[in-house]
């Protein structure tokens, strides 16, 4: 194959910005932008590469330069300024045959500005006709030359005009060099030119005109980067990656070291070493939390003093570590490349510096962030944040290597770019689990990693585009992939849509994440997803009560939906999920208030009839999955917890579990009205107002068609210490009901009492069980089981 490069713009924008040379020669990451062009294409040695560039560059010893590079390259000078990318190919390829210098017919033309991350080579040799590159623009300016094409044969080429969404790189490919040669002469002749131009692009429209075929071959905007504007190169120098690595089992094998070290640890505390304890409690953890998990009493030891004998012990079995293959030579050619590189893990510092110092690599690290250091350690995505802001990066400019499952918990709470999934032998299981589509056994073959998916932002983009683009007229979205609020099935973050009009919609996301966790799987079983959905979509503009207001459902190519946009409050005039044990008792007062307003609105409403999709308790959706659940689970649940809870207890709780479809069916009959299902502080935001805060309701995938005392109970287990849930029961419980009498509810105070327990026994009891039998690994909150299940028995233990 021909490869032609023209070079003969005298890169006015670029003189104008300051730079001093030439655009070829300008470095871009420790090397010169044709550099970066070249090497970018992996042409081989039967490839003919030619270089046609102006006469000036030789002031810069462009030649020399050039040759020095690769020997094989022909260098085409010229000596005037032509009128167009047209004129300097037909004087190029009349060069080449006038010197006999190729006799090949097919022929690529690329510009000396555009570097490609795939590669395109192979995708034009494998195809018999003309081409071009092309990608999917979404932005509405249009800046590159556009195709229309149907069957993927194009039919039509604009320039600077957007008849469609595919617009150019910038790479055309010719299946014969003299077809070219004659339709370049043939629009001089003619004087088709665009702005006084000759470009390619009307070359193109002339030979489709001629009947000969070309064909679009498509590659995602991620797959290129253009650097044809001083705008374009700083973006690209801005936005370059960042490659953030765990340590333990990503990028070193340490297992069998710190095996060894925790066994000479425990010793001291009569704790045999065995590979269920080290994978169960210690593995992948920090220090503090794996002294925790094993119940070590915490008067008999110092954390620091343990941290300091782990570091200690694990250097004298250091050159026991093992490598994983290819990850030091990766990571060289990564910084090398201009890449940043930083280690993010939940080991000491001493001892990552030493491991890094041992292996080779530690002048390539930008940063070293370390889990204990940080207010939150993994499995929060605070180490993650902290790596991201020492890079001065954003989430979608990063690429993170994890293998364990708190550390991808971590990884995903920021939104990268990607998530590598280092597959070390123990581990496929973690990674099916959680969703990880790149995985590695080794950092051999890294080509595809930096290209070849299309990240959850594209994806994100891509959805909300498809579903909102005919409800408004969108001029730009906006992602902050930095996630607001990550939780067990849902994640949210901040979405910014521009408007044709000049409004602009500022929006949350609560899309679904696509974890494949014991807590996901539940998610799907009871509909969550679903329900929320239907809430905003059917039933939002109808409440009386604040809750977001609805913007729109998002949904995939598929047209399944995927989450919701809403209305940001996340603002300061707003704050999300007060401590109600610090505030004023009116706070947790207007909140039962408003849950009785809402209530009583639709208080013995045929519900039925009104929103079809709502479900009762005893709906298939819950009966009998619900109690067959708790009866598979109560043995693990009461073995576990039989230290925590009492034997009468457990024993009552258990009663009910057996009895727990008549629960259902009680909960399903009489008095019923629509229940939010979570009513917690951490699922509102309070506004500031003058008179005190207003609740606005979030959260609403547990919607239901019940009792609405349950919304009561459960607000009050969740957002209170064990001593205040005694002190406010039963004034939280006679203050809900004078607020229904207000509303105009006819309600027994016998039939109010006994829905009361009904509803200890029904969602709390539920919610205990499924917390309380939930792996350690998949919850985000170690400690919300133990919480919960405490407060749960303080009140059913009353009943």
């Amino acid at each position: 194959m021909n490869i032609i490069i023209p070079l003969c713009g005298i890169g006015k924008r670029f003189q104008e910005a300051g730079y001093d040379l030439p655009k070829p020669l300008i470095t871009v990451f420790n090397k010169k932008m044709i550099e970066r062009v070249l090497d970018s294409i992996h042409y081989s040695s039967e490839d003919n590469l030619f270089i046609i560039y102006h006469h000036s560059l030789e002031e810069y010893g462009f030649s020399t330069f050039i040759k020095t590079y690769d020997l094989r390259i022909q260098l085409i000078p010229i000596y005037k300024r032509t009128d167009g990318a047209a004129e300097t190919i037909l004087y190029g390829i009349q060069y080449i045959q006038q010197h006999h210098l190729s006799t090949t017919l097919q022929t690529l033309l690329i510009d000396c500005d555009t570097i490609y991350h795939v590669p395109i080579l192979e995708k034009l040799r494998r195809i018999s006709t003309s081409a071009t590159i092309c990608f999917e623009d979404m932005e509405s300016n249009p800046i590159y030359s556009y195709v229309r094409v149907e069957d993927g044969q194009i039919i039509e080429i604009k320039e600077k005009e957007k008849i469609s969404s595919y617009a150019n790189t910038g790479a055309y490919f010719f299946q014969n060099i003299n077809e070219l040669q004659y339709h370049c002469d043939a629009i001089i002749q003619k004087n088709i030119r665009y702005k006084n131009e000759y470009y390619i692009s009307c070359v193109i429209q002339h030979m489709i005109d001629a009947t000969i075929p070309f064909h679009a071959v498509t590659i995602h905007r991620s797959n290129y980067s253009s650097l044809g504007t001083p705008e374009e190169l700083q973006r690209y120098l801005h936005q370059h990656l960042s490659l953030l690595f765990d340590l333990d089992g990503t990028l070193v094998k340490t297992d069998p070291i710190y095996h060894k070290v925790w066994e000479e640890i425990l010793t001291q505390f009569n704790i045999p070493m065995t590979d269920y304890i080290f994978n169960q409690y210690i593995q992948g953890n920090n220090d503090s939390y794996a002294m925790k998990q094993l119940h070590i009493d915490p008067s008999s030891y110092d954390i620091k003093e343990i941290s300091l004998l782990k570091d200690k012990l694990f250097r004298k079995y250091i050159d026991e570590i093992v490598v994983m293959e290819g990850a030091v030579h990766y990571i060289k050619k990564m910084k090398e490349g201009g890449h940043s590189v930083c280690i993010v893990t939940n080991c000491n510092r001493d001892t990552c510096h030493a491991i890094l110092e041992y292996i080779g690599i530690d002048h390539y690290i930008n940063y070293i962030i370390i889990g204990n250091e940080c207010e939150r350690p993994k499995p929060y995505p605070d180490p993650y944040l902290a790596a991201i802001r020492s890079l001065h990066t954003t989430s979608d400019r990063c690429i993170i290597f994890e293998d364990s499952k708190s550390g991808i918990l971590s990884a995903k709470g920021v939104s990268p770019l990607r998530i590598v999934g280092v597959d070390n032998g123990t581990n496929r299981h973690i990674l099916d689990e959680l969703g990880i589509k790149t995985q590695i056994i080794n950092y051999l073959d890294m080509s595809s990693i930096t290209t070849n998916e299309v990240n959850m932002t594209h994806e994100l983009h891509h959805m909300i585009e498809r579903s909102m683009s005919n409800k408004y007229p969108i001029k730009m979205i906006h992602l902050d992939t930095n996630k607001l609020k990550g939780g067990y099935i849902s994640d949210v973050i901040r979405v910014e849509i521009e408007l044709e009009s000049g409004e602009t919609l500022d929006c949350v996301l609560k899309y679904e994440n696509d974890y494949t966790s014991s807590l996901t799987k539940m998610a799907y079983t009871l509909g969550l997803f679903d329900r929320e959905y239907y809430f905003y979509e059917q039933i939002r503009d109808y409440v009386m009560i604040c809750a977001p207001k609805y913007i729109g459902t998002i949904k995939n190519s598929d047209y399944l939906s995927k989450g919701i946009l809403l209305e940001n409050i996340n603002r300061d005039d707003f704050v999300l999920g007060l401590d109600l044990n610090k505030e004023n008792i009116d706070v947790s007062l207007k909140v039962i208030e408003q849950c009785a307003i809402f209530h009583s609105q639709f208080w013995n409403k045929d519900l039925s009839k009104s929103f079809p999709h709502l479900k009762k308790h005893n709906d298939s959706l819950f009966k009998p999955v619900w109690g067959d659940f708790l009866r598979e689970r109560w043995s693990l649940f009461s073995e576990k917890w039989k230290h925590v809870i009492s034997s009468d207890t457990m024993n009552k709780m258990k009663e009910k579990v057996e009895q727990f479809e008549d629960i259902q069916d009680y909960l399903s009959q009489g008095s019923l009205t629509i229940c939010h299902g979570d009513v917690k502080s951490g699922n509102i935001f309070y506004k500031k107002q003058e008179s005190g805060y207003m609740p606005y309701f979030i959260d609403w995938q547990y919607i239901a068609n019940g009792k609405g005392v349950q919304d009561i109970v459960f607000f009050m287990m969740e957002s209170f210490s064990i001593e205040n849930i005694r002190t406010y029961r039963d004034l939280f419980k006679i203050y809900y009901y004078i607020k229904l009498k207000e509303n105009g509810i006819t309600y027994s105070q016998d039939t109010y009492h006994k829905d009361f327990e009904a509803a200890i026994c029904y969602f709390p009891l539920f919610v205990a069980v499924w917390f309380g039998t939930t792996p350690n690994e998949d919850l985000i909150d170690v400690s919300f089981p133990f919480l919960f299940i405490q407060k749960f028995v303080s009140v059913f233990e009353v009943l």
